[in-house]
């Protein structure tokens, strides 16, 4: 296969990072939460320092879009409707983080986050059901087994929600690599 039949490296390296977002933002939140969840051992320095790498790395990965394409076009009609409902959504986590106390202000938290993650999935055409439904398990099991402080509840949360939200965005990673493959072969049985 010649660089003009597959895009080139640039396409190509942006379709990956295209399609990986959602892996790269549950990367990050899991990185949020354990860095979180790291004041529980103040001893161990290498795991700040090996904390702190990858979140330079995550960093890095998640502005190489930017890099490659800058967002800089009009913004369409789709995008200003996922912001209308991406804003109240914050401003109702952040209502609630601020007036509920915990155990119920997590319980909520991880509600909101999935109805987050299936709006957007929604205005995007993705299914993030396996995330959504992870946010929810974990908000509701933290909430009810977990006896540490909130802000240690809240990490925590963060941390499954993270790791479950990287999980769907493989799945989607996968998928996606898997549809171009059949595209692939669809197009050289049709020449």
């Amino acid at each position: 296969m010649d660089a003009a039949q597959s895009g080139g490296f640039s396409a190509r390296a942006r379709r990956l990072l295209e399609t990986s977002k959602l892996l790269q933002l549950g990367l990050w939140m899991a990185w949020m939460g354990g860095v979180q969840l790291l004041a529980r051992f103040p001893g161990s320095i290498w795991l700040s320092v090996l904390a702190m790498a990858i979140g330079l790395l995550l960093l890095i990965g998640m502005a190489l879009p930017w890099c490659l394409d800058p967002p800089f076009s009009e913004p369409s009609s789709d995008s200003f409707k996922e912001d209308v409902f991406v804003v109240p959504l914050f401003v109702c986590i952040g209502l609630v983080l601020w007036l509920v106390k915990p155990p119920w202000s997590v319980r909520i938290t991880g509600i909101l986050a999935a109805i987050l993650l299936v709006g957007i999935g929604r205005f995007r055409h993705r299914a993030c059901y396996v995330s959504a439904a992870s946010w929810c398990v974990a908000g509701l099991a933290v909430a009810r087994y977990c006896v540490w402080p909130a802000e240690q509840q809240y990490a925590l949360l963060t941390l499954l929600g993270g790791i479950a939200t990287t999980a769907q965005g493989g799945l989607e990673l996968i998928g996606s690599r898997r549809a171009r493959a059949a595209t692939r072969s669809e197009n050289v049985v049709g020449t």
